[in-house]
């Protein structure tokens, strides 16, 4: 399987899954498993409007 840049959560039906603070660990990491296969994840998706301390925390954490 080909990488993907796009971090998306399938493992809910109706998917996709909000990102939430579970999803701040497998960002931490340099490689994302999913089921696109292994890749740098650039962009995620999908928020919640309520989501601005994950977004926060991914700006002031994760961004290089």
């Amino acid at each position: 399987m080909k990488g993907n840049l796009t971090y998306v959560d399938w493992t809910v039906t109706p998917g996709p899954a909000f990102i939430s603070e579970k999803h701040l660990a497998i960002f931490e990491n340099d490689i994302v498993s999913n089921e696109y296969g292994d890749n740098c994840a650039f962009f995620a998706r999908k928020f919640k409007n309520e989501s601005s301390g994950i977004l926060q925390y991914i700006d002031n954490n994760l961004r290089v």
